[in-house]
């Protein structure tokens, strides 16, 4: 009768101990697959980049062949002008160097569209602009929660 205890305990060890590796394992085939996608994004050449947006952005605003040559020539310019910033240097003349490039694409941008389709753009990039400034809200929503919180220095007896 013991032997059978021990037999069944035994049993419940091993399947748990089987069940604990099944999950630890997919777990990790899952956490890889999602890193491995990062790194082939954070990886992708310029030219890659600007090719695949450029593609997206032929079907999201109606582009023909030609407008969608001279964007992909404008977004590769532009990417690898971002990528020669993330050099050395201080971060003010950076960010007036990112801006410029971002003023230079978005009037190389212009001339490419019709009217109709920088309207679609202009709108694109209000609705993403907006919906990060809620990402950011949701995100720090609790941060410096009592950082305007006015402390009244008369009301203590012992000033």
């Amino acid at each position: 009768m013991n032997t059978q205890k021990a037999n069944t305990s035994l049993i419940g060890k091993i399947l748990l101990l089987s069940f604990l590796f099944l999950f630890v394992g997919t777990t990790q085939i899952f956490a890889q697959s999602a890193r491995g996608r990062q790194m082939r994004n954070k990886n992708a050449t310029a030219e890659g980049k600007a090719e695949k947006r450029s593609q997206q952005w032929q079907t999201k605003f109606g582009l023909n062949n030609l407008q969608t040559y001279q964007l992909e020539v404008a977004m590769l310019k532009q990417n690898r002008d971002m990528e020669r910033l993330k050099g050395g240097g201080n971060g003010f003349e950076k960010k007036e160097k990112r801006q410029a490039i971002k003023t230079e694409f978005e009037a190389k941008v212009r001339n490419i569209f019709t009217p109709t389709q920088y309207a679609n753009y202009q709108k694109m990039k209000a609705e993403k602009k907006e919906k990060n400034k809620n990402k950011g809200k949701i995100k720090y929503k609790n941060k410096g929660k009592n950082k305007n919180k006015k402390i009244d220095h008369y009301d203590n007896d012992n000033f």
